[in-house]
């Protein structure tokens, strides 16, 4: 489930330094390919994002390990519980 999902990103073994933990503020429908449906609420990591890609946009990962662009100011931060 979501919590397995969690614990497998988080296990210090292979916890790359750019996956942030991220909570998405406002629901997001894509409008163009590439881009990622989103609910608000919903926690994503940021990943290395493609250098062609405008700025503004963000490249996560969703708990089903879908990924994609959605609008940068549409996430934040969780806080690290470590």
């Amino acid at each position: 489930g979501e919590e397995d999902w969690l614990r497998d990103r988080l296990s210090p073994a292979d916890c790359p330094l750019f996956f942030f933990l991220n909570s998405v503020l406002y629901a997001y429908s894509p409008s163009t390919l590439g881009e990622l449906p989103v609910r608000q609420g919903e926690v994503v990591f940021i990943l290395p994002g493609d250098e062609q890609h405008p700025g503004g946009w963000a490249y996560v990962e969703n708990e089903k390990g879908a990924t994609g662009y959605i609008p940068a100011g549409y996430v934040t931060q969780l806080e690290s519980n470590h």
